[in-house]
């Protein structure tokens, strides 16, 4: 195999996994592995021609590579992965200062292991326990509320 074809296969590989890393498979191992993989290919450039032409070579896999990643930010490619929906809270009311109070007695509509939802007068809230598991339909009293959590245990 010729060092032209190798240089060529190793960059593309590269670039490949560079792009990989970007848009699928974060975490740096991917990236890592694209860019040794250019890396290789300059040193197989520099060991097989002369200075020059390998600096080319060089200046050429960091311009492919930087035309490709600007391509890629520019694209929609981004808003494909995106989440654009918002998420609704599925019926659970959020906890407020005068909706409920520590004593306030409920009913659990799930199992608590350890968070669930349960019934305060007719409303849905998400609430969790200390350390017990709840099972469902157990009738349940507030112990503690922390700003937006329910700390419940049974009653």
């Amino acid at each position: 195999m010729s060092s032209a074809l190798i240089i060529t296969i190793l960059t593309l590989v590269g670039l490949l996994l560079l792009v990989l890393e970007l848009l699928i498979l974060p975490g740096g191992i991917v990236g890592a592995i694209g860019v040794g993989s250019m890396i290789a290919a300059v040193i197989v450039a520099y060991t097989t021609y002369s200075a020059t032409t390998a600096s080319l070579i060089l200046a050429a896999i960091l311009l492919v590579t930087l035309v490709a990643i600007i391509i890629i930010c520019r694209t929609d490619t981004w808003k494909k992965l995106m989440l654009t929906k918002n998420l609704e809270s599925g019926g659970i009311d959020p906890v407020s200062e005068t909706a409920l109070k520590v004593g306030d007695c409920g009913r659990t509509i799930s199992r608590l292991a350890p968070m669930g939802k349960a019934v305060f007068d007719e409303q849905i809230y998400e609430v969790s326990t200390l350390n017990d598991f709840i099972d469902q339909n157990q009738d349940i009293v507030i112990s503690k509320i922390e700003g937006n959590k329910i700390i419940v245990k049974l009653k």
